[in-house]
This record gives structure tokens, C-alpha cells and sequence, in this order.
């Protein structure tokens, strides 16, 4: 059963990653939309599925979670969410538009994902 749970977990993981980094590279790159968000999406899952297969010979598998869950996950969350509320407040109408306490919310929740993804390099580093 753990297993089960774990590679739903895995999988769960690099399709979210996978997704968010596909749209902000479409969202962001204007040469990026030629090659299609779907194209993009599953590039970004084999480079994920190679990069663990490789990673997993290497025979250090604390690491292997390290990296996925900080660079693959936390690092990619803060850019998806600074990117998702500057396009907030500047393309929606004024109506719509995010107040403080979302400005605030966002702000937070971009600042924790930076400070755990340098946290654990540095940890992981032994520097911190």
C-alpha cells in the first residue's frame, strides 16, 4: 500500500510541476507558444522521468528528494505565483483585481518558497 502512495504521490508531483512550468514558459515566452503547451508539458515529464532515473542510479536517494521536492516543486511554485499576481494586477479589470489581503497572502506564500528553497540548498550543503 505505501508503495501504491507513493508513486501516486510521484506522479501527482511531476504532473503539477510539469504543468505549472509549461504554462509559464507559454505565458512568458513568446517563442515558447510555437511548440504548444502539450508538447511542452510532456518534454518537461521525460526530462523529470530521466533526470529521477539517473538521480536513482546514482545511489543517493535523500537527495533525489531534496532536489524534487525544492527545485522541482517549491522554486517553480514561487515564480508561478509572483508571475500569477503581476498578470493580476495588471491585466484584469479593476474590479477583479486582487486587494491587499490576496496581495498580502500571495506575498507570503511566494517569500515562504523562496526562503525553504534556499533553506534546504544551504542545509543540504552544510552551510546552514
Amino acid at each position: 500500500m505505501a508503495c501504491v502512495n507513493l508513486f501516486d504521490t510521484g506522479t501527482g508531483i511531476v504532473d503539477n510541476t510539469s504543468r505549472i512550468v509549461a504554462d509559464t514558459l507559454v505565458s512568458t515566452i513568446p517563442r515558447a507558444e510555437r511548440y504548444g503547451m502539450s508538447r511542452l508539458y510532456w518534454l518537461l515529464v521525460a526530462v523529470m522521468v530521466a533526470g529521477g532515473v539517473a538521480l536513482t542510479r546514482s545511489g543517493r536517494p535523500l537527495w533525489i528528494v531534496a532536489v524534487t521536492v525544492v527545485l522541482g516543486g517549491a522554486f517553480w511554485y514561487s515564480i508561478h505565483l509572483a508571475l500569477l499576481w503581476y498578470w493580476n494586477r495588471r491585466y484584469l479589470p479593476e474590479p477583479y483585481k486582487p486587494g491587499w489581503i490576496s496581495a498580502v497572502g500571495c506575498g507570503s506564500a511566494i517569500l515562504f518558497f523562496i526562503i525553504f528553497t534556499i533553506g534546504t540548498i544551504l542545509n543540504y550543503l552544510g552551510i546552514w
